[in-house]
């Protein structure tokens, strides 16, 4: 990591058929150098077991009262529902199960 931004570590998701939509835990690492308040940006998956899987974006919004203060090299685990289409039935889904990135990073630095 040597980019100032802010990095999302995919740790794993369960699907759920009845819901058509996959919970998703991830990490949002502070690789900024400054401590943030906010961070804005969007996440994309691509399902590589199975083709035909679709996976919606995911636009994170993340404000000043919902996020705190994150510290440099500190980060944050969150748990997203996102939409998917083309599963038929419940499953884990694994790190090497998807590609993803987070893209159109925004944050907010402390005063």
């Amino acid at each position: 990591m040597n980019n100032e931004t802010v990095y999302m570590v995919f740790l794993g998701a369960s699907y759920d058929d009845f819901t058509k939509k996959m919970l998703t835990w991830c990490v949002f690492v502070n690789n900024t150098g400054k401590a943030i308040n906010e961070l804005h940006g969007v996440m994309r998956f691509k399902y590589t077991k199975k083709q035909g899987v679709q996976i919606a974006k995911a636009t994170i919004d993340m404000n000043k009262v919902f996020l705190g203060e994150v510290a440099k090299n500190e980060g944050i685990l969150v748990n997203y529902n996102i939409p998917v289409k083309g599963l038929t039935e419940d499953c884990d889904v694994r790190f090497s199960d998807l590609k993803g990135c987070f893209d159109d990073v925004r944050v907010t630095y402390c005063d």
